[in-house]
C-alpha cells in the first residue's frame, strides 16, 4: 500500500494478459463503478466526482496486442451509456492499449468521441507509442509535465540536504517572498541530486529535430566514426543498425510536430484558432495575453491591452489605404441604359448593417472599406504537359499582378496557397507578386479541405471530430427531451454538419467513409437508448 493512496482495486486473470490494478489519492472521491464486462476484457471503470455529483469517467485498460480489436469495439458502443447512466461529462482513457497494431481503429476511436492522445512521445524501447492517455476534457485543462530519471536520483543525500536547510531562514518575508524562496530551495536540491540533461539546439536545427533525434544521430555519428576506423563487417551492421533507428526517430519526431503544429493551426475542438493558440501559448494560462510590448513611433513601449488595441488600430487604419487616392479609377463598361445623377447616404445609418451582416466587426474598422474576395484558380494538366501548364498558371498570376496594380489592390502573397493533386511528384514553380509559391499538402476550399491525394481523409476526420463535440452537448441534455426531440436536434444540427457540400468528398474510399458511420451509429444509440 502506497502512503497517501487507497488500498488496490484489482481485476486478476489466469489466461493471456497479466490484469490491472488501480489505486487512487485518498482526497479523490473516487467510485469504482460495477458495471458488467466482458470476461475477455481487461477493464477497470471509475468515476471521479466533482462539483453537484457530476464527474469524469475513467476508463482503465490493458490490451495484449493479439486479441484484435475487442476493447476498441466495446468502447465505441459503451462509452455514451456509461456517461450518460453515471452523470459524466468528460472521459479519460488510459493504460497499456498497444494500439500501433489496431491504429486505424484506435484513430477512429478518437475521431468518433473527439478524443485528444497526450502521449506524443515513445513509450517503448522499440520506439513506439503504446500507452496512451487519451480525454475529451478542453486543452487548457490539461497540464502535461515531464517526471524526470527520478529512479536514478540520490534520495539519502537529497533527504540529508533538505534535513539539514535552515528553513527558519528560507522562509523570510511575506507569503509571496516564502513562496518564491521555498522553490528556488527545491529546485536547487533537485537539480543536485536528481540525474537531468540540458538539450541544446543550434540555429540550423529543423523545429522537429529534438533530443531523441540528436541521441540518435551522435549513435549514428559514433557508430560512424567505429567503422571508418575498423571497417569490418560488425561494424557494418552497427552503423546500418543506427542508421535506421535515426530514420525512424526523425520521421516520428516531424511527424509528432507536424501534428502539433495543425493542432495550432487549426483549432481543433476548443473554438477559434486565435484562442487555440494563446492556450497553446499561455500553456493553459487563458488569462495571460500572448501580444508582447509594443514600441510606438515616439519609442515608448505599451504595456495595457486598450493601448494595444488602438496602436494596432492605428497601424491597420494606415496599412488600408490605396497608394494614390487621388488618381481616377477605371472606366467601367456602360451596361445598362439610365444613370443615377443622385446619391445620398447617411453613414451612421448605413455603414453598421452593411458591415454587420458582412461579419465585420464595428470596433476595428475606422470607415467602410471594401476587399478583393478569395479567388480560386484550377487547371487540370496530362503527364508531359507540366511545362504548358506552369507557363499558363503564371501568365494568369500575373494578369491579376496587372488588374491589383489598376485597381489599387494589394495582395498578400504569404497567404496565397498552391495545392498540387497527383500521385507522382511535379516541380511547379509558380510566382506571384514576387514570391514563390510553395506547394502545401492541403487546401480548404469553402469549407471543404483537399489534400494532395485527393482522399479527404482530412476533410471527413475533422468531420467526424466536430460531429464528436455536437454528439457530446446533444448527450449531456438528453435527458431532457424524448426521442423525437433528440432526433429533431440531431438533424438541425449535426446531420446538416456532416452533410454538408457531400457531392465533393462523397467518392473518398469505404475506410474512410466508415468513420463517419461509426459517427451516425453513436447518435443511433444517443437518441434510442434513453427511451
Amino acid at each position: 500500500m502506497i502512503k497517501g493512496y487507497s488500498s488496490w482495486v484489482r481485476k486478476d486473470r489466469s489466461t493471456l494478459g497479466g490484469g490491472v490494478a488501480l489505486c487512487f489519492k485518498n482526497s479523490l472521491r473516487v467510485v469504482v463503478l460495477d458495471t458488467p464486462i466482458p470476461a475477455d476484457l481487461e477493464v477497470i471503470i471509475w468515476k471521479v466526482y466533482g462539483d453537484k455529483d457530476i464527474g469524469i469517467l475513467c476508463v482503465g485498460c490493458y490490451r495484449h496486442p493479439s486479441p484484435g480489436t475487442a476493447l476498441i469495439d466495446y468502447l465505441l458502443t459503451n462509452l455514451d451509456r456509461l456517461m450518460t447512466d453515471h452523470h459524466c461529462n468528460f472521459v479519460i482513457i488510459l493504460g497499456d492499449l498497444n494500439q500501433r497494431g489496431i491504429q486505424h481503429s484506435f484513430d477512429s476511436l478518437l475521431a468518433v468521441f473527439n478524443l485528444q492522445n497526450y502521449v506524443t512521445f515513445p513509450t517503448h524501447r522499440s520506439g513506439s507509442s503504446i500507452d496512451p492517455v487519451v480525454t475529451d476534457l478542453p486543452s487548457h485543462e490539461i497540464q502535461c509535465s515531464s517526471m524526470g530519471p527520478w529512479e536514478s536520483a540520490d534520495w539519502c543525500k537529497l533527504q540529508n540536504s533538505l534535513e539539514q536547510t535552515d528553513w527558519e531562514s528560507v522562509l523570510q518575508g511575506d507569503v509571496d517572498q516564502q513562496v518564491e524562496q521555498f522553490t528556488e530551495t527545491l529546485l536547487s536540491v533537485q537539480n543536485r541530486w536528481v540525474p537531468h540533461k540540458q538539450h541544446r539546439t543550434k540555429a540550423t536545427d529543423q523545429p522537429w529535430f529534438g533530443p531523441q533525434c540528436c541521441t540518435a544521430s551522435n549513435d549514428k555519428y559514433r557508430a560512424w566514426r567505429r567503422y571508418k576506423r575498423h571497417p569490418t563487417r560488425h561494424n557494418r551492421t552497427l552503423l546500418r543498425a543506427a542508421t535506421a533507428r535515426l530514420v525512424t526517430t526523425q520521421a516520428w519526431a516531424r511527424e509528432q510536430w507536424e501534428e502539433c503544429l495543425r493542432r495550432k493551426l487549426r483549432g481543433g475542438n476548443v473554438g477559434s484558432k486565435q484562442w487555440w493558440g494563446l492556450v497553446k501559448d499561455a500553456q493553459g494560462e487563458a488569462h495571460e495575453s500572448s501580444i508582447p510590448p509594443l514600441i510606438q513611433t515616439d519609442g515608448t513601449t505599451v504595456h495595457l491591452t486598450k493601448d494595444k488595441v488602438d496602436l494596432l488600430a492605428q497601424h491597420f487604419a494606415r496599412k488600408m489605404t490605396v497608394p494614390d487616392p487621388t488618381r481616377a479609377p477605371p472606366s467601367l463598361p456602360v451596361v445598362a441604359g439610365g444613370r443615377l445623377t443622385s446619391f445620398s447616404c447617411l453613414r451612421r445609418r448605413f455603414e453598421p448593417p452593411f458591415l454587420r451582416w458582412r461579419r465585420v466587426r464595428q470596433w476595428a474598422l475606422t470607415g467602410a472599406k471594401a476587399y478583393a474576395d478569395d479567388v480560386t484558380v484550377s487547371v487540370s494538366f496530362a503527364p508531359g504537359d507540366e511545362t504548358s501548364t506552369i507557363s499558363r498558371l503564371n501568365t494568369i498570376l500575373h494578369r491579376l499582378e496587372i488588374w491589383g496594380q489598376r485597381w489599387q489592390v494589394s495582395f498578400a502573397p504569404h497567404k496565397t496557397q498552391l495545392l498540387v493533386v497527383s500521385r507522382t511528384r511535379h516541380d511547379i514553380r509558380l510566382f506571384f507578386d514576387g514570391a514563390f509559391l510553395t506547394p502545401s499538402r492541403e487546401l480548404k476550399i469553402l469549407g471543404v479541405t483537399y489534400d494532395d491525394k485527393l482522399t479527404f481523409k482530412p476533410h471527413i476526420m475533422q468531420l467526424a471530430r466536430t460531429a464528436a463535440g455536437q454528439l457530446a452537448s446533444l448527450r449531456r441534455i438528453s435527458w431532457l427531451l424524448d426521442n423525437r426531440g433528440r432526433e429533431l436536434l440531431y438533424k438541425a444540427q449535426i446531420r446538416s454538419s456532416l452533410e454538408y457540400s457531400c457531392l465533393a468528398w462523397g467518392g473518398a474510399a469505404p475506410s474512410h467513409i466508415v468513420v463517419l458511420d461509426k459517427v451516425q451509429r453513436r447518435a443511433e444509440r444517443i437518441i434510442w437508448d434513453g427511451q
